[in-house]
């Protein structure tokens, strides 16, 4: 299956999305082990989808990731950068808990 050919493509980076959205969403697909297709078949809000297939970003190699973060509008350092740092302060945030 072609990565670019899914029809939900985020147009924000990870630094554009509020943190408890992202959290909210890694919880359930991270620690609760919800599938990122589960995640999405559950909301009907653009705005939550979208923050879904970021957080699914964590899981993908560097250059399908960049691949399906096409629509934002961000040099790739800096989208590469954000998912580094968003991940470890998701993490930090679950494990701190």
């Amino acid at each position: 299956m072609n990565i670019a050919a899914h029809p939900t493509h985020p147009q924000h980076c990870f630094c554009h999305i509020e943190i408890d959205k992202l959290e909210k969403w890694f919880v359930k697909h991270y620690v609760e082990n919800v599938s990122t297709l589960e995640l999405l078949n559950s909301t009907t809000d653009p705005n939550e989808k979208e923050a879904i297939c970021v957080v699914a970003m964590f899981e993908l190699d560097e250059k399908s990731m960049l691949e399906m973060m096409g629509d934002v509008n961000l040099p790739e350092h800096h989208i590469i950068h954000c998912r580094e740092h968003f991940k470890k302060e998701l993490e930090w945030r679950i494990n701190s808990n």
